[in-house]
């Protein structure tokens, strides 16, 4: 998940969050192993770690549906990859979350 999230974000900033599930190499295989990464305690701290940037959050795939409702209405996301995890026997998601922009059409006053 690490190397997915490097091949997408590039040297771009980005924010890393885990819900549920942590490994440490994860953080290795982002490339950017001195980068801090939240621990999400509940689904409420969400909002606090939200920013302009990209936040990539992992988590056990049972709770996607969960996370997905806690994610303000002006944020997007979408799961990035899903794959099983051997060292927890269990599934885990990569969410991408990340502002919502206005599409162009929407930008352009009518005639």
């Amino acid at each position: 998940m690490g190397q997915r999230i490097a091949a997408l974000q590039g040297q771009q900033p980005y924010r890393l969050a885990s819900w549920q599930w942590f490994q440490p190499n994860f953080l290795f295989y982002t490339g950017r192993g001195n980068m801090p990464i939240r621990h999400l305690q509940a689904l409420t701290e969400l909002s606090a770690v939200l920013g302009p940037e990209p936040l990539y959050l992992v988590c056990p795939e049972h709770a996607v549906a969960a996370v997905r409702a806690a994610v303000p209405a002006a944020y997007q996301q979408q799961t990035v990859m899903q794959r099983y995890e051997i060292y927890n026997h269990e599934n885990i998601a990569l969410l991408r979350i990340s502002p919502r922009t206005k599409s162009l059409d929407h930008a352009i006053a009518p005639y």
